[in-house]
């Protein structure tokens, strides 16, 4: 009987070998042909993608390792394909980071489009975890923090990585973290082709809006993938799984976070509390730059405690069942406490007819009072409290009632500020909206404590200290959100000034074609106008924020002006040539007696050759002929040696004179010795 198992061809122990007819003989495995690209020398095969194959090579010009990206050939004719390869490769270029692979070039050959990298040696941290076992939390902090620098670079360049996962983080030989394979990213100015919608990124480590839309994917959204990549480095497994996609985005939108330190209990609390952050599924809870996760991981290195508030996190998996019973055994407690009180103050109800026999609970009237004066409304929780402060000690017997007015009074206060806080983050956020950041910050800077007094009578320092933290911790969030805000405005209209001065650029170099230099000087000024002009619509941003912005453009700016000084001395130049050219002709002719009225013929000549040339001296701006005082350029010298050659001129016709007038007194005293004679 055959084994099911053999191969075909393999000798048999009972038959001896089989002879295979030729026929039936496999064919001989080849390895595919390696593809030729212009300028490099492809070496080897990396790995495929669902786009792509990515190969080693060398760059022959610069004998430089570079790994090549070749889109798939079944791809080839597919528009949206190429642009998505384009994009992966103009995104990654506008990138200057040693945590980002840098792109080097790309390409079109025999209709496949190429795109040429950084080529990084080593191996993804998805295959290290998987080797070696999860990360230590030391080892974890040296990798990621400088990942987090990486992204804060990319966002302030208005770039989201939207793939941020164990496999897109390379260790390089040196234990590094480098990001690679931007495909799905997308840039602020860059008409992305995947905005229009669909589910982007991998479901383990997809943000849930992500999930539910990807045009809704911002720094935040990277900030959610991050946050998954360092759980699975240290617990072994990303923070959800499921059999399908399905199941794993239902987790991602619903489900439970796993406490970090029941997977990897050798973790910190404060950075499974950071880890919690970066998975918060409201963005507006998780860290919402990436210098702002930097900074609590560095904190952490130090032996710092992270600013990150437990209460203030989302619940994680059996943390809620833990609370419900806890609730549970409170509430039980209570009902006991209740019962002894009412059973104590039934047992003094039936002492009460006995005239020998003394009340076991005395009277408080200062304490009632208060507490009459609360439950009327006419005294509020924070001066409720603050007439307890002032309250001389009472009963003994009422000490537990006194307790529970002021945990009510508290809780009180508490949901006050809840209030004050819901109603200024909703007109924070509308400010926001409206880009009045100003206001919004004054909101909070001033308008705080007034809010506060307004509602609860008291300023923030008043509060219970509890409460005041809590207050403390959300109005710090939101400042920095309305600065993060407020510092995407200025970017953008930085941005928006670059562009705007870029499509000025044709205009400036036409005009400086035409020699019109004050024309091409005036479009350079970046005043009030020039900022209307690119289009900018930032109502909110203060002039130091202006400035700033404006600060963008100097060195551009400064190139310009100094292209159009150096157009103008190439005109100068020629001009200067003339004007000593025929200054020399001009004179030997003075001297040969030929020529009259010199200067003005020069200047006459010195017209026409401007007007040959296109060029109007009154485009010539006054600064550029002057330098401390002394004039410079071809008009100036053009004016030198026309008073030069008028003076000279006057000078030869008085010899001239002088000689006529000498002639005639020598004729004169001929004649008359002639006549003496």
């Amino acid at each position: 009987m055959t084994d099911p198992g053999a191969t075909p061809g393999t000798p048999d122990d009972s038959n001896g070998p089989a002879p295979t007819p030729e026929s039936a003989r496999a064919p001989e495995w080849r390895p595919a042909p390696l593809p030729e690209v212009d300028g490099y020398r492809v070496v080897g095969l990396l790995g495929r993608g669902a786009s792509g194959v990515v190969y080693s090579a060398i760059q022959v010009a610069v004998d430089r390792p570079v790994a090549l990206k070749i889109l798939h050939a079944d791809l080839a004719s597919g528009k949206q394909a190429i642009r998505r390869l384009q994009r992966e490769a103009r995104t990654t270029a506008r990138l200057a980071h040693p945590c980002i692979v840098t792109a080097i070039d790309m390409g079109e050959q025999d209709g496949r489009w190429w795109y040429a990298m950084e080529l990084v040696e080593g191996i993804s941290l998805g295959e290290r975890v998987a080797e070696r076992g999860p990360l230590t939390e030391r080892e974890t902090l040296r990798l990621f923090i400088p990942v987090c620098e990486a992204l804060q670079h990319a966002a302030e360049q208005g770039v989201v990585h939207r793939d941020l996962k164990p496999a897109n983080i390379l260790i390089d030989a040196h234990d590094r973290a480098r990001i690679i394979d931007l495909g799905l990213a997308v840039a602020e100015d860059d008409p992305s082709l995947t905005r229009a919608g669909g589910t982007l990124g991998t479901p383990h480590y997809i943000s849930p809006e992500q999930a539910q839309d990807a045009r809704s994917a911002d720094a935040r959204s990277d900030i959610w993938s991050l946050g998954a990549t360092m759980f699975h480095a240290v617990c072994g497994r990303p923070p959800f799984g499921g059999d399908n996609v399905t199941a794993i985005l239902s987790k991602v939108l619903t489900a439970p976070i796993p406490d970090p330190r029941s997977l990897a209990p050798g973790i910190s609390r404060g950075f499974s509390l950071v880890l919690r952050k970066c998975l918060s599924r409201d963005p507006s809870r998780r860290y919402q730059h990436a210098a702002e996760l930097m900074g609590d991981l560095e904190a952490i290195v130090e032996r710092r405690a992270p600013r990150v508030r437990a209460r203030q996190l989302e619940p994680v998996a059996g943390q809620e069942a833990r609370a419900r019973v806890q609730r549970l055994a409170l509430g039980g407690v209570g009902a006991v406490l209740l019962i002894v009180l009412g059973a104590l103050a039934n047992r003094d109800d039936g002492r009460a007819g006995s005239p020998e026999s003394a009340p076991l609970v005395e009277s408080w009237p200062a304490f009632e009072a208060i507490e009459e004066s609360h439950r009327a409304g006419d005294l509020g929780a924070y001066a409720a409290l603050e007439e307890l402060k002032a309250l001389a000690p009472g009963p003994e017997s009422w000490e537990v009632r006194r307790r529970v007015f002021i945990t009510s009074m508290e809780r009180e206060l508490d949901q006050g500020a809840a209030s004050v806080r819901l109603d200024l983050t909703r007109a924070v956020e509308a400010d926001l909206a409206l880009r009045r950041y100003d206001m919004a910050r004054q909101r909070i800077e001033g308008g705080l404590d007034r809010s506060l007094e307004g509602q609860l009578g008291s300023n923030l320092l008043g509060l219970p200290r509890r409460t005041r933290s809590g207050m403390e911790t959300w109005s710090r969030d939101l400042l920095q959100k309305i600065e993060f805000a407020a510092d995407e405005a200025e970017q953008r209209a930085a941005r928006a000034l670059l562009t705007h001065l870029d499509d000025l650029r044709p205009v400036f170099e036409e005009l400086l074609v035409t020699h019109r230099f004050v024309d091409a000087l005036a479009l350079l000024d970046p005043d009030e106008g020039f900022w209307i002009a690119a289009g900018i619509d930032e109502p909110g941003l203060d002039d130091a924020r202006r400035r700033d912005a404006r600060g963008n453009l100097e060195w551009p700016l400064g190139r310009m002006r100094a292209q159009a000084r150096e157009a103008y001395f190439a005109v100068d130049k020629e001009l200067t040539g003339f004007v000593e050219e025929r200054r020399d002709s001009i004179e030997q002719a003075l001297r040969s007696g030929s020529v009259e009225d010199a200067a003005g013929l020069l200047l006459a000549q010195f017209q026409n050759h401007c007007t040959e040339l296109q060029v109007d001296l009154s485009q010539i701006p006054g600064d550029w002929l002057t330098d401390s005082g002394r004039r410079i350029g071809a008009e100036a010298r053009m004016e030198a040696a026309c008073e030069e050659l008028a003076l000279e001129e006057e000078r030869l016709l008085s010899e001239r004179a002088q000689r006529l007038m000498r002639l005639d007194d020598a004729r004169a005293a001929s004649m008359c010795s002639a006549r003496l004679y």
